[in-house]
Order: structure tokens, then C-alpha cells, then sequence
């Protein structure tokens, strides 16, 4: 189901995209921040930088498979859309 949303988004199906949206389903019922997930995928031997996940975050949203939710004007959690 994400599949073709990345497909449409000409994205590829790479493994940290496909990671981060396994994790975001994991957490389907709450919203998580991006320090939460890099935390998780450090803690599960993933290896990828922040600044990575920040701009694959920023994929996921363009591609309207997440969305940000802001909590204060300094922390913003990341949810995925209903396929």
C-alpha cells in the first residue's frame, strides 16, 4: 500500500524508507518524533545520520504518507496517513 505512494512519488524502495514506515506502523495508534525513531533504528543496528532521516521524513510527508504534527514551536511528531 505505501508502495504505490512511493512508486507515484518516483521514490525508491529503499531500506531505510521501508524501515521508517514499518516503525511509524508499529506506532499506528501515536505520532513519534524523528529523535524517536533514529533512537529505534541506532537501538535495532541500523546505520543511517539524522540528517538522513530528517530528509527521508521530509519524503514520507511530500509523498503524503506521513504528517507532521507540530507540538510547540520547537518539537514536531510524525504520523502516518491512513493508506
Amino acid at each position: 500500500m505505501f508502495e504505490d505512494k512511493l512508486i507515484a512519488a518516483k521514490l525508491r524502495l529503499t531500506k531505510h524508507r521501508m524501515k521508517i514506515i514499518d516503525y511509524l506502523c508499529q506506532k499506528a495508534n501515536g505520532a513519534v518524533t524523528v529523535d524517536f525513531l533514529y533512537l529505534l533504528l541506532i537501538a535495532n543496528n541500523e546505520s543511517i545520520t539524522l540528517s538522513t532521516l530528517y530528509r527521508i521524513i521530509r519524503e514520507l510527508e511530500r509523498a503524503g504518507i506521513v504528517r507532521q504534527i507540530e507540538l510547540d514551536e520547537k518539537k514536531n511528531c510524525y504520523e502516518l496517513i491512513a493508506a
